[in-house]
């Protein structure tokens, strides 16, 4: 089954100590059917000093179950994902409340590829691949033409 919640979607919390508030999703987690959402449902963790990172108590998001979140649409209100295939026969996620695909949507079944100097998310056809890897080459993975955010 296709994911509702993705990485980079916008979510408000449902339930919990946290209701109400928004944060980003992280990292999502379909085989536990969980998701990390940045600055929501923070805990204390006591961390070992190692040569790498140094010991204390740090906060860390924990887990949040899928259920408990939901996708904030264009209006700032939560709302349902659904799906939906174009005439061109792409399958793409669309918000309920307003039946539109939000710019922060991208098309189901697109490569992704993350860019890890800026961490930005792009969903890249074939030709803008091989567009974005030679513009690579040519300046170096900083350059604007690469870290452009193209959506389907």
């Amino acid at each position: 089954m296709a994911a509702k919640i993705r990485k980079g979607d916008k979510v408000v919390m449902l339930t919990g100590r946290d209701k109400g508030r928004t944060g980003e999703v992280f990292e999502v987690r379909p085989d536990a059917g969980t998701a990390l959402v940045r600055g929501i449902n923070m805990v204390k963790r006591h961390q070992k000093q190692t040569q790498a990172q140094e010991g204390g108590i740090i906060s860390k998001e924990a887990p949040v179950q899928l259920s408990n979140i939901a996708y904030v649409g264009k209006d700032g209100k939560p709302t349902r994902v659904g799906f939906k295939i174009l005439a061109d026969g792409k399958k793409v996620r669309i918000a309920k409340r307003s039946g539109a695909e939000p710019a922060s949507i991208l098309t189901v079944g697109k490569r992704l590829r993350e860019c890890g100097t800026f961490g930005c998310v792009i969903a890249l056809s074939r030709m803008q691949r091989l567009v974005s890897r030679t513009a690579a080459r040519l300046y170096g993975r900083g350059s604007p033409t690469f870290v452009l955010r193209m959506l389907a």
